[in-house]
């Protein structure tokens, strides 16, 4: 009896340790075979979906039988010059020529089973850690019309499917270069932050027709910090702290927006050599809700149901020491300059909080910087769009805002833009009461040699209709107590003084002291400004309402 249990028990032991051994034989082995297997399977892939345009390298590959798990080191895909100058001269060449590499590419959780006897690769994730990606976006008209592979169909000779959980690229270090306009240098955005997640991808005969994924993916999400873009204008730097996106919330956020001059006021038109209008735009948080992720991702087009603005700074400034820019016949409005530009976007409803708004010039005649400031602003924008379909459908954007004039008065105001209109057509308006005129002296010091000692408004309400042409106003304003000194620069200090006998001649005799006058009927404002070549949309607004104001403060009746 106990001869038949060692029997058994000499056999059990045989059996495990011949199993051990073999177990130890094929995780040698099979690493090996599975090693050249994949190596071969890359390498024959990437040159075959990219007709021999790309190489793959890499310094080496460790594989987990047993996990399933794959790492790939220093994986390096480079684009080969000489068949990329073949293609171009065939005009078969792609839009776009791609140099990347990796420190390290890890697969995590392969499903053998489905590899082997199902040509599925399944795997629970993929880690790729710091890739720097060089992209030089070069769109050849030949490829406008021309058929085109699908990605399964490129990976159909190969495998049935793919499926990943989840693909993380951590800490990209990406470049993107666009050649489309040839009349210019290459412009350069740089990403050296950039953190990606892909959550279930899936590419397979049916995942292509299922319109309800992005990129064959359930979700798509990023962060960048550190963003740098081309700004379009050397004489600008275009950054932003950090941007995140989700594709499953259609989420985008901005954070520190900065559009930033790289000269101060008094270099930039000197630089220049005319007198440009000097942008300085700041802003603490944007975000877009609803966003229209295949046209963000796909197509580069912003369109959302609502935009957030929050905590901004929008300061145009103007040096008129200088002359005019000879080569620009007239400056463009707002919403022309937004139809003018190349990236398309669209927002139902843009909300802005707590803005200031500034505009100043520098007066030549005087020598000093004379500035309007709005603070507190806060406002909506309806219907803000440069996309075709959308002014067909509704040709009208919308301003309305509410803010402080000067910090003290409270102004309601409003703006309407004709998307539709060649001529540049729009109307805006503005209400505001209880305002102390003394607040204004900052600008009319500067830019009118005049400054006011006394004068409280009460009520001003104006309507300005304007074109790319000229601007027509109709204003009511009304006043009491307003007394002026008018101003000379002393040739010797080159400081601003007191004129007192055309003080007292404006006072006495120009100016209405009040508005209505004892006994009379209310004046009410109104001028016509045919609009200079190199007037600026701030500008003119301004021009307008000082041709009202003075046509209240000067007029007579209806001269």
């Amino acid at each position: 009896m106990q001869t038949r249990y060692k029997k058994w028990l000499l056999w059990i032991l045989g059996l495990g340790g011949g199993l051990f051994l073999l177990g130890l034989l094929l995780s040698w082995w099979l690493p090996v075979l599975f090693k050249d297997k994949l190596d071969n399977a890359l390498r024959e892939s990437v040159v075959n979906a990219s007709d021999s345009l790309y190489q793959i390298s890499y310094d080496g590959i460790d594989i987990n039988i047993p996990l399933g798990n794959a790492e790939v080191r220093g994986v390096k895909l480079t684009p080969d010059s000489t068949v990329y100058r073949q293609l171009v001269q065939m005009k078969n060449a792609p839009n776009d020529l791609f140099d990347l590499q990796a420190a390290r590419v890890q697969l995590r959780g392969i499903s053998l089973w489905q590899l082997l006897f199902f040509k599925s690769l399944r795997m629970g994730g993929v880690l790729i850690n710091r890739p720097v990606a060089n992209i030089v976006h070069d769109p050849k008209d030949y490829n406008e019309n021309k058929p085109r592979k699908s990605p399964y169909e490129l990976i159909s000779k190969l495998l049935n499917s793919i499926r990943i959980d989840k693909i993380s690229l951590d800490n990209v270090d990406f470049t993107f270069e666009d050649r489309r306009d040839t009349s210019k240098e290459p412009q350069k955005s740089e990403l050296k932050k950039l953190y990606l997640d892909v959550t279930g991808f899936v590419l397979d005969e049916e995942s292509e027709k299922d319109t309800s994924r992005l990129f064959f993916s359930d979700d798509i999400s990023l962060r960048a910090e550190g963003l740098e873009l081309p700004s379009g204008n050397k004489q600008y730097i275009f950054k932003m702290a950090e941007l995140s996106f989700s594709s499953k919330d259609s989420t985008l956020q901005v954070k520190k927006v900065l559009y930033k001059p790289l000269l101060s006021k008094n270099e930039f038109s000197r630089a220049a050599g005319y007198a440009a209008d000097r942008l300085d735009l700041e802003f603490n948080d944007i975000k877009a809700t609803q966003v229209d992720v295949k046209r963000f991702l796909m197509d580069r087009q912003l369109f959302a149901k609502r935009l957030d603005i929050d905590a901004g700074l929008i300061d145009v400034d103007k040096d008129k020491r200088y002359p005019a820019d000879p080569s620009r016949k007239s400056y463009l409005y707002p919403h022309q300059l937004l139809l003018k530009a190349k990236t398309k976007v669209g927002f139902e409803k843009v909300y802005l909080k707590s803005t200031r708004v500034r505009y100043g010039e520098l007066n030549p005649k005087t020598d000093q910087r004379g500035a309007v400031y709005f603070d507190g602003t806060n406002g909506t924008i309806t219907n803000l769009t440069n996309d075709s379909a959308w002014v067909k459908k509704n040709p009208r954007c919308r301003v309305n805002v509410n803010t402080r004039f000067m910090g003290t008065g409270k102004l309601n105001a409003y703006f309407v833009f004709n998307l539709a209109s060649r001529a540049g057509d729009f109307s805006c308006g503005g209400k505001m009461s209880d305002f102390d005129m003394t607040k204004v002296n900052g600008v009319t010091k500067a830019l009118a040699k005049a400054s006011v000692q006394s004068g409280r408004v009460s009520k001003l309400d104006f309507n300005i209709n304007a074109n790319s042409v000229q601007s027509s106003i109709n204003l009511q304003l009304q006043y009491d107590n307003l007394e002026v000194n008018v101003l000379k620069v002393d040739d010797e200090t080159g400081r601003l003084k007191k004129r007192g006998f055309l003080s007292r001649v404006a006072n006495n005799i120009v100016l209405n002291e009040n508005n209505p006058r004892e006994g009379r009927p209310i004046r009410v404002g109104e001028g016509e400004v045919l609009r200079a070549e190199d007037e600026s949309f701030f500008n003119l607004i301004w021009h307008t309402i000082f041709v009202g104001i003075k046509d209240v403060v000067i007029g007579r009746g209806k001269k």
